[in-house]
């Protein structure tokens, strides 16, 4: 490796210096990204504040009280759902609607709500949903999941 090529930056949020290395560079160029703007160690620090963290515990499905294994809390602020009970009829829309309040926050009425639908994690939202097959068991599974047959655990 060459170090001729070699670009010395610094952290947008912390101040540190940080190489980009030609090995780095051609990647970037490659994927077509821009370069970044801060240091390894505060990009980890950006990409695991959105993880969940935890022990693994036995759980229960707030809709039909089926045994899962999650990691959220046992006093989490978001219902824990099944995927296949997360995409079936058993919801009723209506139950969950509200009038808009101009007197409250947005955000503050947002977080209500989700509070009493639940969610699947897709971006910063907080639950996610599988479903695993394991010894011709229905085991259910609360993390990181994109659909029934795939799970993604990073």
């Amino acid at each position: 490796m060459s170090i001729k090529n070699q670009e010395n930056r610094i952290c947008e949020h912390c101040g540190q210096n940080f190489k980009i290395t030609e090995e780095e560079f051609s990647l970037y160029k490659k994927v077509g990204t821009e370069l970044p703007t801060l240091c390894f160690f505060c990009r980890i620090k950006l990409h695991l504040s959105f993880w969940m963290f935890g022990k693994f515990r036995k759980g229960k499905s707030d809709l039909s009280g089926v045994n899962l294994i999650t990691v959220l809390p046992e006093k989490n602020r978001y219902p824990i759902y099944t995927l296949t009970e997360w995409h079936s009829d058993k919801w009723n829309a209506m139950k969950y609607g509200v009038d808009y309040d101009t007197n409250v926050s947005f955000l503050k009425q947002l977080q209500d709500l989700q509070e009493k639908i639940g969610a699947m994690m897709f971006g910063i939202l907080k639950i996610a949903i599988c479903l695993v097959r394991w010894k011709n068991a229905r085991i259910y599974f609360i993390h990181i999941a994109t659909s029934e047959s795939k799970i993604l655990l990073i």
